[in-house]
């Protein structure tokens, strides 16, 4: 018998409020935990990003004086949490 993968997806999000619907549809059922890094959306994204269930943490947007070295930080550290807890 084989046992049920946990998927935790991260993703980013700005302005994306049109697309969130058609992206939770897709991916909820494989997905257990979204991790989302919102990156200042100035629509609805936010609001729709609370709602959901599975969105567990929401990253804040960059603050340093750079973006680029802001995101790459954020990337080789912010999938750390799911070590040891999600299979993908």
């Amino acid at each position: 018998m084989t046992m049920p993968l946990t998927v935790h997806l991260y993703a980013h999000c700005w302005n994306e409020e049109a697309l969130l619907p058609h992206f939770f549809r897709h991916y909820d059922p494989i997905v257990d935990e979204y991790v989302i890094w919102d990156t200042g959306s100035t629509d609805r994204s936010l609001e729709i990003l609370h709602r959901h269930p599975k969105v567990h943490r929401h990253v804040a947007p960059p603050e340093g004086a750079s973006f680029v070295e802001e995101n790459t930080a954020r990337q080789n550290h912010f999938w750390k949490p799911s070590r040891g807890r999600a299979d993908w």
